[in-house]
């Protein structure tokens, strides 16, 4: 938002956004399985989907872009 109220005011600026896997899990998340809990105060990129094969931190990261994405906030993430 401060972005784009900058960008109104005709303020050049640049948004960035960050992802930060680093960030351990530490609070449990209720849609997730039982056997996730393992990973509590675990780095989100040290934690691997089972049947993705993918970095936890990764996988939502890719949901949470589509959001704002489609909100209009992001062009090329």
């Amino acid at each position: 938002m401060i972005s784009e109220c900058l960008t109104e005011q005709g303020v050049a600026n640049t948004f960035l956004y960050e992802f930060n896997d680093m960030d351990a899990m530490d609070g449990f998340p209720e849609y997730l399985p039982e056997e996730f809990r393992q990973y509590m105060g675990m780095p989100l990129r040290n934690i691997l989907l089972p049947t993705a094969k993918q970095q936890f931190a990764e996988y939502f990261a890719e949901e949470f872009k589509e959001v704002i994405r489609a909100a209009g906030f992001i062009q090329n993430l």
